[in-house]
């Protein structure tokens, strides 16, 4: 039985030294298949808040099922480490999501920018956020002053959040 589904995954999976045109074609279904239920599996977390945990595991997962696309590394283990990322990515989410210290472990602390107008240089020096940066984000919020905001804040997303002071 084994080695009818070694055979079977030869012939139309190939390996690593010798893949033919259909191989790609055919792991790139496969890879794609299960790319879609893993990370629907995963959650909205892995794709939704991009802190640097989700960030850093979702690079990890496509150059590595890139890699086993192209031959470059072996199909079946590599499907097999990328579950194991996304098994441990779960669990690390669900240790944040209960641990106020794990939170700040992986995910870092909230920086204010900005409070009640007035901007906090050493701050934004500390977290390499240009004024441009600051501006940019009290535009998209259709803001034309800073003195109209009660908190800029950098969140651990990395994204910009402004407070309006009314």
């Amino acid at each position: 039985m084994l080695e009818t589904a070694e055979t079977w995954s030869l012939a139309l999976f190939g390996a690593k030294d010798n893949l033919a045109w259909w191989h790609y074609c055919t792991r790139a279904v496969l890879i794609l298949a299960y790319a879609l239920v893993a990370i629907r599996r995963a959650g909205r977390r892995l794709l939704g808040k991009w802190s640097s945990m989700d960030f850093v595991v979702s690079i990890m997962i496509a150059s590595s099922l890139g890699r086993a696309m192209t031959g470059g590394a072996e199909l079946w283990a590599t499907l097999a480490a990328v579950t194991l990322l996304l098994v441990l990515h779960a669990l690390l989410a669900q240790w944040v999501a209960r641990s106020e210290r794990a939170d700040i472990w992986i995910s870092g602390k909230p920086v204010v920018l900005a409070e009640n107008g007035r901007v906090d240089t050493n701050a934004m020096r500390r977290s390499g956020v240009s004024m441009s940066d600051l501006e940019e984000a009290l535009r998209s919020e259709t803001i034309d002053d800073l003195r109209k905001t009660r908190r800029v804040v950098l969140e651990t997303s990395g994204k910009i959040s402004v407070v309006r002071e009314d």
